[in-house]
């Protein structure tokens, strides 16, 4: 939406979206963790992580509206 020729609305971005604690329920029954303890298994090589690759943080199908740290891990992992 613009008024004026300016954007009144702008897109939502996943920059917008707020980190996943360790402690929320979802990460917990996952076992979510920031920094993944296996050396070859982390978010950033897991199927279900979304975005852009290199972003430290990213959206991951398992955590709808939260953003997870591409070096972390969870149990859900997939390679």
């Amino acid at each position: 939406v613009t008024l004026g020729g300016k954007n009144l609305i702008r897109p939502a971005q996943a920059s917008d979206l707020p980190h996943l604690d360790e402690n929320d329920a979802q990460a917990s029954a996952l076992k979510y963790i920031h920094k993944s303890p296996y050396e070859d298994r982390n978010c950033s090589n897991c199927v279900l992580l979304q975005g852009e690759m290199g972003d430290e943080w990213r959206p991951c199908q398992l955590f709808p509206g939260k953003l997870v740290s591409s070096s972390g891990w969870c149990s859900a992992w997939a390679g």
